[in-house]
């Protein structure tokens, strides 16, 4: 047996890791509902919710989220976790780090209203142009994140604080030393692979993390462009990547982010299948 077919054989025999789908891909496209259907059809069971419009009002009423959680239920799905985008915790005008609080705030209940266990948290950003500090910019992230502490607790929600390309802190290392800092059983890391590849060795990542790791995003990317699209279709080794989950025993949810500019729908349930040859299970 060659070394590639004894990796392919020991993936096929891992099963622990699940792997779920996120709803980010279909923002523009269908309505939530659609897509939590599509994704159901497809075959995975976890899924991943961006809460933002289209899909969703920034604060849904108890209307809206209980009919949400009903179809989730309905439709055999577990959300593990919420992930809006484009909210900036960091940004050098109060109002609209306030805002990003406020609106984190707003997802971490609603992640309690449907069970969701995570809540994904975005660092932020600094200007390109004139940049913050980046010794206040992290002081005012700790500040931020702790700010939203005292809600996680409340709804007993953990807030995974992602490693992402377009931050001030975009490498596994420089996320888990604030992780670290905050020293709070509520607050852990996600690391991203698609974001840190050719930032730093994905598996090492994984690694570093430990038992800080509270989720995992994968998605393939090439290092010269960065994307969130087909497992495949890149170059990212995958088997290293779940290699590296299985040597830290992660328990976590596993999240696919397929978001490509493309219609996610048509490539689901293949890529699902695909995955499962790489080790992870539905």
């Amino acid at each position: 047996m060659t070394s590639r077919e004894g990796d392919h054989h020991d993936a096929e025999a891992s099963s622990h890791l699940r792997v779920g789908m996120t709803t980010f891909g279909f923002l523009y496209r269908v309505p939530l509902e659609q897509a939590l259907e599509t994704v159901a059809a497809a075959g995975y069971h976890q899924v991943e919710i961006a809460p933002v419009p289209p899909h969703l009002p920034t604060n849904p009423d108890a209307g809206e989220r209980r009919r949400l959680k009903k179809l989730i239920g309905d439709l055999g799905l577990d959300c593990v976790s919420l992930n809006p985008p484009e909210l900036n915790l960091v940004s050098s005008n109060p109002e609209i780090r306030d805002l990003a609080v406020r609106q984190y705030r707003s997802c971490i209940q609603l992640a309690h209203d449907l069970g969701a266990r995570i809540q994904m948290v975005v660092p932020g950003r600094r200007s390109a142009l004139i940049p913050m500090p980046e010794t206040d910019a992290i002081d005012l992230l700790k500040l931020q994140v702790a700010s939203l502490l005292a809600d996680a607790h409340d709804a007993g929600v953990t807030i995974a604080l992602e490693t992402v390309p377009f931050g001030f802190i975009e490498t596994t290392a420089a996320v888990l030393a604030v992780v670290r800092d905050l020293s709070d059983d509520m607050v852990g890391i996600a690391v991203d692979c698609a974001n840190t590849f050719g930032k730093e060795d994905i598996a090492e990542g994984v690694r570093l993390a430990g038992s800080d790791l509270v989720m995992a995003q994968f998605s393939d990317c090439w290092s010269t462009r960065w994307t969130h699209t087909s497992i495949g279709r890149g170059e990212i080794d995958f088997d290293t990547f779940r290699s590296a989950l299985e040597d830290i025993e992660f328990p976590g949810p596993c999240i696919y982010e397929l978001v490509d500019g493309e219609d996610p729908a048509p490539r689901i349930g293949s890529d699902l299948v695909t995955l499962e040859g790489h080790g992870w299970s539905r």
